[in-house]
Protein backbone atom coordinates (compact mmCIF):
# COMPACT_ATOMS: atom_id res chain seq x y z
CA UNK A 1 0.00 0.00 0.00
CA UNK A 2 2.58 2.02 0.88
CA UNK A 3 4.19 1.78 -2.64
CA UNK A 4 1.25 2.12 -4.21
CA UNK A 5 0.42 5.99 -2.67
CA UNK A 6 4.09 6.79 -3.38
CA UNK A 7 3.76 6.03 -6.93
CA UNK A 8 0.33 7.45 -6.95
CA UNK A 9 1.78 11.15 -5.61
CA UNK A 10 5.06 11.09 -7.68
CA UNK A 11 2.32 10.80 -10.88
CA UNK A 12 0.11 13.34 -9.79
CA UNK A 13 2.98 16.11 -8.81
CA UNK A 14 5.09 15.13 -11.88
CA UNK A 15 5.94 18.47 -13.37
CA UNK A 16 4.39 20.98 -10.05
CA UNK A 17 5.48 23.77 -8.48
CA UNK A 18 5.68 24.07 -4.84
CA UNK A 19 6.91 26.87 -2.82
CA UNK A 20 8.47 25.96 0.39
CA UNK A 21 9.06 28.71 3.36
CA UNK A 22 12.27 28.19 5.50
CA UNK A 23 13.28 30.28 8.57
CA UNK A 24 16.75 30.79 9.27
CA UNK A 25 16.67 28.86 12.11
CA UNK A 26 16.56 25.58 9.42
CA UNK A 27 19.75 26.62 7.73
CA UNK A 28 21.84 24.51 10.73
CA UNK A 29 23.38 22.03 8.67
CA UNK A 30 21.71 19.25 11.06
CA UNK A 31 18.04 20.41 10.79
CA UNK A 32 18.17 21.23 7.08
CA UNK A 33 19.79 17.63 5.71
CA UNK A 34 16.69 15.87 6.17
CA UNK A 35 14.82 18.36 4.36
CA UNK A 36 17.07 18.66 1.60
CA UNK A 37 16.90 15.19 0.92
CA UNK A 38 13.03 15.06 1.22
CA UNK A 39 13.33 18.17 -1.34
CA UNK A 40 15.56 15.57 -3.47
CA UNK A 41 12.98 12.72 -3.38
CA UNK A 42 10.48 15.53 -4.94
CA UNK A 43 13.08 16.62 -7.53
CA UNK A 44 13.27 13.13 -8.47
CA UNK A 45 9.00 12.47 -8.74
CA UNK A 46 9.32 15.46 -11.40
CA UNK A 47 8.07 18.56 -8.70
CA UNK A 48 10.21 21.59 -9.34
CA UNK A 49 11.08 23.32 -6.00
CA UNK A 50 11.44 26.86 -4.95
CA UNK A 51 12.98 27.39 -1.71
CA UNK A 52 12.23 30.92 -0.36
CA UNK A 53 13.96 31.70 3.48
CA UNK A 54 14.36 34.21 6.11
CA UNK A 55 17.06 34.74 8.20
CA UNK A 56 15.75 36.88 11.81
CA UNK A 57 17.95 34.60 14.26
CA UNK A 58 20.90 35.08 12.45
CA UNK A 59 20.54 38.61 11.67
CA UNK A 60 19.96 39.32 15.45
CA UNK A 61 23.46 37.26 16.47
CA UNK A 62 25.20 39.76 13.69
CA UNK A 63 23.45 43.04 14.86
CA UNK A 64 24.72 41.71 18.74
CA UNK A 65 27.80 41.20 18.05
CA UNK A 66 28.67 44.16 16.44
CA UNK A 67 26.95 46.23 19.21
CA UNK A 68 23.71 47.71 17.49
CA UNK A 69 20.32 47.76 18.91
CA UNK A 70 17.77 45.29 17.84
CA UNK A 71 14.50 47.34 17.76
CA UNK A 72 10.92 45.58 16.42
CA UNK A 73 7.74 47.10 17.12
CA UNK A 74 4.86 44.95 17.57
CA UNK A 75 7.49 41.65 16.43
CA UNK A 76 8.51 43.37 13.36
CA UNK A 77 12.08 44.61 12.67
CA UNK A 78 12.69 48.20 12.17
CA UNK A 79 15.12 48.21 9.63
CA UNK A 80 17.51 51.44 9.80
CA UNK A 81 20.40 51.67 7.49
CA UNK A 82 23.27 49.80 9.27
CA UNK A 83 20.52 47.08 9.99
CA UNK A 84 19.63 46.88 6.50
CA UNK A 85 23.34 46.59 5.60
CA UNK A 86 23.15 43.64 8.04
CA UNK A 87 20.04 42.02 6.34
CA UNK A 88 21.77 42.06 2.86
CA UNK A 89 24.86 40.18 4.52
CA UNK A 90 22.84 37.60 5.55
CA UNK A 91 19.73 37.12 3.51
CA UNK A 92 22.01 37.75 0.32
CA UNK A 93 25.16 35.66 1.95
CA UNK A 94 25.49 33.07 5.09
CA UNK A 95 22.38 32.06 5.02
CA UNK A 96 21.01 32.11 1.52
CA UNK A 97 24.67 30.02 0.99
CA UNK A 98 24.11 27.49 3.90
CA UNK A 99 20.81 26.59 2.28
CA UNK A 100 22.56 25.82 -1.42
CA UNK A 101 25.36 24.24 0.07
CA UNK A 102 22.82 21.46 2.00
CA UNK A 103 20.83 20.86 -1.00
CA UNK A 104 23.91 20.60 -2.91
CA UNK A 105 24.71 17.89 -0.10
CA UNK A 106 21.93 15.74 -1.36
CA UNK A 107 22.48 15.95 -5.00
CA UNK A 108 20.05 18.81 -5.68
CA UNK A 109 21.48 21.63 -7.96
CA UNK A 110 20.74 24.99 -6.34
CA UNK A 111 21.19 28.01 -7.23
CA UNK A 112 21.09 31.39 -4.56
CA UNK A 113 19.40 34.65 -5.83
CA UNK A 114 17.43 37.18 -3.43
CA UNK A 115 14.17 39.35 -4.76
CA UNK A 116 16.90 42.14 -5.53
CA UNK A 117 18.00 39.99 -8.46
CA UNK A 118 16.50 40.82 -11.75
CA UNK A 119 13.66 42.73 -9.45
CA UNK A 120 12.03 39.75 -8.89
CA UNK A 121 10.65 41.25 -5.93
CA UNK A 122 9.17 44.65 -6.01
CA UNK A 123 7.99 47.08 -3.13
CA UNK A 124 7.13 50.61 -1.83
CA UNK A 125 8.32 51.35 1.83
CA UNK A 126 6.34 50.58 4.03
CA UNK A 127 4.46 54.18 5.45
CA UNK A 128 4.78 55.42 8.68
CA UNK A 129 2.08 53.85 10.73
CA UNK A 130 -0.68 56.52 12.49
CA UNK A 131 0.66 56.28 15.81
CA UNK A 132 3.94 57.46 14.57
CA UNK A 133 5.95 54.27 13.85
CA UNK A 134 8.95 54.49 11.42
CA UNK A 135 9.86 51.12 9.92
CA UNK A 136 12.92 52.24 8.05
CA UNK A 137 14.42 50.08 5.23
CA UNK A 138 10.78 47.86 5.38
CA UNK A 139 9.12 47.05 1.79
CA UNK A 140 5.73 46.10 1.01
CA UNK A 141 5.16 43.86 -1.84
CA UNK A 142 3.73 45.60 -5.00
CA UNK A 143 4.41 42.74 -7.59
CA UNK A 144 6.73 39.42 -8.30
CA UNK A 145 7.99 38.84 -11.65
CA UNK A 146 8.70 35.23 -11.66
CA UNK A 147 10.59 34.93 -15.00
CA UNK A 148 14.31 34.26 -13.48
CA UNK A 149 12.84 32.17 -11.17
CA UNK A 150 10.97 30.06 -13.85
CA UNK A 151 14.04 30.09 -16.03
CA UNK A 152 15.63 28.38 -12.97
CA UNK A 153 13.22 25.98 -12.75
CA UNK A 154 13.07 24.98 -16.92
CA UNK A 155 16.99 24.34 -16.39
CA UNK A 156 16.64 21.94 -13.14
CA UNK A 157 17.64 24.01 -10.77
CA UNK A 158 16.01 24.84 -7.36
CA UNK A 159 16.28 28.78 -7.15
CA UNK A 160 16.97 29.41 -3.27
CA UNK A 161 15.31 33.38 -2.76
CA UNK A 162 16.36 35.19 0.37
CA UNK A 163 13.93 37.53 1.35
CA UNK A 164 14.78 40.93 -0.01
CA UNK A 165 12.80 43.51 -2.47
CA UNK A 166 13.90 46.49 -4.32
CA UNK A 167 12.09 49.28 -5.12
CA UNK A 168 11.69 51.52 -8.61
CA UNK A 169 14.92 53.23 -8.01
CA UNK A 170 17.09 50.32 -7.21
CA UNK A 171 16.82 50.75 -3.15
CA UNK A 172 16.60 47.45 -1.39
CA UNK A 173 14.77 46.75 1.47
CA UNK A 174 13.81 43.76 4.06
CA UNK A 175 10.54 41.91 3.23
CA UNK A 176 8.88 39.87 5.10
CA UNK A 177 9.67 36.19 4.28
CA UNK A 178 5.73 34.68 5.06
CA UNK A 179 4.79 37.67 2.33
CA UNK A 180 7.86 37.00 -0.42
CA UNK A 181 6.70 33.35 -0.16
CA UNK A 182 3.22 33.92 -0.40
CA UNK A 183 3.56 36.12 -3.27
CA UNK A 184 6.26 33.48 -5.12
CA UNK A 185 3.73 30.91 -5.02
CA UNK A 186 0.96 33.49 -6.53
CA UNK A 187 2.92 34.58 -9.26
CA UNK A 188 4.32 31.08 -10.19
CA UNK A 189 0.55 29.33 -10.23
CA UNK A 190 2.17 27.02 -7.34
CA UNK A 191 0.24 23.81 -6.66
CA UNK A 192 1.12 24.28 -3.26
CA UNK A 193 3.14 26.13 -0.54
CA UNK A 194 4.68 25.00 2.55
CA UNK A 195 5.53 26.86 5.75
CA UNK A 196 7.82 25.11 8.19
CA UNK A 197 7.33 26.34 11.72
CA UNK A 198 8.15 25.29 14.98
CA UNK A 199 4.58 23.60 15.87
CA UNK A 200 2.54 20.79 14.14
CA UNK A 201 0.45 23.19 11.89
CA UNK A 202 -2.72 24.41 13.59
CA UNK A 203 -3.58 23.70 17.04
CA UNK A 204 -7.05 23.47 18.26
CA UNK A 205 -7.82 24.35 22.56
CA UNK A 206 -6.48 20.95 23.82
CA UNK A 207 -3.70 20.84 21.68
CA UNK A 208 -4.64 18.67 18.93
CA UNK A 209 -3.70 19.43 15.48
CA UNK A 210 -6.28 20.34 13.02
CA UNK A 211 -5.45 18.66 9.48
CA UNK A 212 -7.71 20.49 7.71
CA UNK A 213 -8.80 23.93 7.29
CA UNK A 214 -10.99 25.75 4.79
CA UNK A 215 -10.19 29.38 4.29
CA UNK A 216 -13.90 30.42 5.35
CA UNK A 217 -12.87 28.92 8.57
CA UNK A 218 -9.93 31.09 9.48
CA UNK A 219 -11.81 33.96 10.68
CA UNK A 220 -13.55 31.87 12.95
CA UNK A 221 -10.70 30.23 14.41
CA UNK A 222 -8.47 33.58 15.08
CA UNK A 223 -11.56 35.25 16.54
CA UNK A 224 -11.62 32.24 19.29
CA UNK A 225 -7.74 32.53 19.78
CA UNK A 226 -7.04 28.82 18.19
CA UNK A 227 -4.80 31.10 15.68
CA UNK A 228 -2.79 33.45 17.47
CA UNK A 229 0.76 35.13 17.48
CA UNK A 230 2.70 34.71 14.47
CA UNK A 231 0.56 31.60 12.98
CA UNK A 232 -2.04 34.72 12.55
CA UNK A 233 1.04 36.02 9.73
CA UNK A 234 0.94 32.38 8.43
CA UNK A 235 -2.74 31.98 8.12
CA UNK A 236 -3.53 35.04 6.58
CA UNK A 237 -0.69 34.32 3.91
CA UNK A 238 -2.44 30.87 3.42
CA UNK A 239 -5.49 32.42 2.91
CA UNK A 240 -4.54 35.07 0.36
CA UNK A 241 -2.51 32.14 -1.51
CA UNK A 242 -5.08 29.35 -1.24
CA UNK A 243 -7.99 31.86 -2.52
CA UNK A 244 -5.65 33.32 -5.43
CA UNK A 245 -3.59 30.36 -7.70
CA UNK A 246 -2.35 28.07 -5.28
CA UNK A 247 -4.09 25.21 -5.24
CA UNK A 248 -3.35 23.72 -1.05
CA UNK A 249 -1.03 25.65 1.62
CA UNK A 250 0.80 23.59 3.98
CA UNK A 251 2.02 24.21 7.34
CA UNK A 252 4.28 21.83 9.35
CA UNK A 253 6.87 21.06 11.45
CA UNK A 254 10.48 22.16 10.65
CA UNK A 255 12.64 20.38 13.16
CA UNK A 256 11.40 16.83 13.22
CA UNK A 257 12.62 14.89 10.65
CA UNK A 258 11.27 13.97 7.08
CA UNK A 259 7.96 15.52 7.86
CA UNK A 260 8.12 17.20 4.32
CA UNK A 261 7.85 14.02 2.79
CA UNK A 262 5.42 12.35 5.61
CA UNK A 263 2.41 15.64 4.67
CA UNK A 264 3.15 15.16 0.90
CA UNK A 265 3.51 11.23 0.52
CA UNK A 266 0.77 10.33 2.42
CA UNK A 267 -3.43 10.31 2.83
CA UNK A 268 -3.64 12.07 6.54
CA UNK A 269 -0.54 14.16 6.52
CA UNK A 270 1.41 15.36 9.18
CA UNK A 271 0.23 19.35 9.26
CA UNK A 272 -2.17 21.75 8.65
CA UNK A 273 -3.18 21.92 5.17
CA UNK A 274 -5.61 25.32 4.16
CA UNK A 275 -7.11 24.91 0.98
CA UNK A 276 -10.31 26.98 -0.41
CA UNK A 277 -13.53 25.80 -0.47
CA UNK A 278 -13.73 24.66 -4.15
CA UNK A 279 -10.50 22.79 -3.27
CA UNK A 280 -11.99 21.17 -0.38
CA UNK A 281 -14.19 20.04 -2.44
CA UNK A 282 -12.15 17.96 -4.73
CA UNK A 283 -10.43 16.91 -1.72
CA UNK A 284 -12.89 15.11 -0.39
CA UNK A 285 -13.70 13.42 -3.64
CA UNK A 286 -10.34 12.30 -3.92
CA UNK A 287 -10.12 10.87 -0.72
CA UNK A 288 -14.30 8.86 -1.08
Amino acid sequence: MKTFLLNFYRRQFAQSIFVLKLSGKLADPTLFATIADDIAELREAGVQVVLVHGGGVQIDQQLTALGHPIRKVKGRRVTDGPTLAVVQQVIGGSVNQSFVTGLQRSGVTAVGLTGLDAHTVRVTRRPTTPDGTDYGFVGDITSVDPSLIQTLLKAGHVPVVGCLGVDPDGQAYNVNADTVATEIAIALQAQKLVFFTDTNGILDADGQRLSVIVTDQLAGLVADGTIRGGMQVKAHNAERAALSTVDRVHIIQGADSHTLHDEIFSLEGVGTMIVSPTEAATYRAENQ
